[in-house]
């Protein structure tokens, strides 16, 4: 019986996939199973590791949401685990899960992770990764399609949906690459200098519970700022366009918790077709200049962050 079922989205990390497989594949046992989904790369040097790992070859490039899909539709454990192809795992990740799901039955099971260029290690996370945890697969949300980057808010946001159990592993299990060149996040940053779209909030709202959400939300206490990750009625903060489309009524609930104030203009030069390349870029149609419905000074918002726990932790 498999009781564990490993999906990796690849996309030309070849070296790191390599560095995290090497440290991967001695781990696996007959109750766990890897799928590595190469993202039209056509990497076929993979292909040596077979049939101890299971690769997908897709035709073409479809973004890490969709990847990871192909890769849950042939799955066959009680629980997945999704690790990015450019991070590492720890040389005990696969025996401390196994051993963590022998005891316990909750629908999601969380562990600590540790950000390797600087060496911060995050206790209890509450940061929207996909990695940080493993999850039941009957209970797992699938990865909303079109999402290159930033598919693990809309993931976290329907799984949130869900009364589910929780189990919490006291250990550092899961390495973050952060910083790396090409490198998702890095990406996604250079592509937040342009055309970024400046919003207000008409509706209280947090994206924990955006599933509670009504048309007839009540106006909370608008002092009460220690709930983390609310954002309240009148505030006003500047998002991508991906996030905006989901913000103004583009999810499943209907529900439009903001109103677009202004595009701001493209600020530094960014190569697009280094950028395709790279992660390929969804387009949007939000014109390119919008009316300024209201004349509203940008406010910086004050983020309440989880206290981090610094402790050095060397990469085994």
């Amino acid at each position: 019986m498999v009781k564990l079922s490993i999906v990796i989205p690849y996309y030309k990390t070849y070296d790191l996939t390599q560095e995290l497989l090497s440290v991967l594949i001695p781990q696996l046992t007959d109750e766990t199973e890897v799928y590595l989904i190469d993202d039209g790369c056509h990497e076929n040097r993979f292909d040596k590791y077979v049939p101890k790992i299971n690769v997908i070859h897709l035709k073409k490039n479809v973004g890490g949401a969709s990847a990871i899909n192909v890769g849950l539709d042939k799955v066959k454990g009680k629980y997945v685990s999704v690790i990015d192809s450019d991070d590492m795992v720890d040389k005990k990740y696969i025996k401390t899960l196994i051993k963590t799901i022998n005891k316990q039955n909750e629908d999601v099971i969380f562990f600590d992770w540790q950000d390797v260029n600087n060496g911060v290690v995050v206790e209890h996370p509450d940061n929207y990764a996909i990695w940080k945890a493993i999850y039941k697969r009957n209970i797992m949300p699938r990865f909303r399609e079109g999402y290159r980057y930033s598919y693990d808010v809309p993931f976290q946001i329907d799984l949130h949906r869900i009364d589910y159990s929780r189990y919490y592993i006291d250990k550092v299990l899961y390495y973050y690459n952060s910083n790396r060149d090409g490198n998702l996040t890095s990406i996604k940053e250079k592509l937040r200098r342009k055309d970024m779209i400046k919003v207000e909030v008409v509706k209280d709202f947090s994206l924990e519970e955006f599933s509670k959400i009504e048309a007839s939300l009540e106006r909370r206490n608008k002092h009460n700022k220690k709930e983390k990750g609310k954002l309240y009625e009148r505030d006003i903060f500047v998002c991508d366009r991906e996030m905006c489309e989901y913000l103004t009524g583009n999810n499943p609930y209907k529900v439009e918790v903001v109103k677009i104030i202004e595009v701001i203009p493209e600020i530094k030069k960014l190569n697009e077709e280094s950028a395709k390349e790279t992660i390929g870029i969804i387009e949007y149609d939000i014109p390119e200049e919008t009316p300024l419905e209201a004349k509203v000074d940008l406010k910086e918002k004050k983020k309440t962050t989880k206290k981090k726990t610094t402790r050095k932790k060397s990469k085994k």
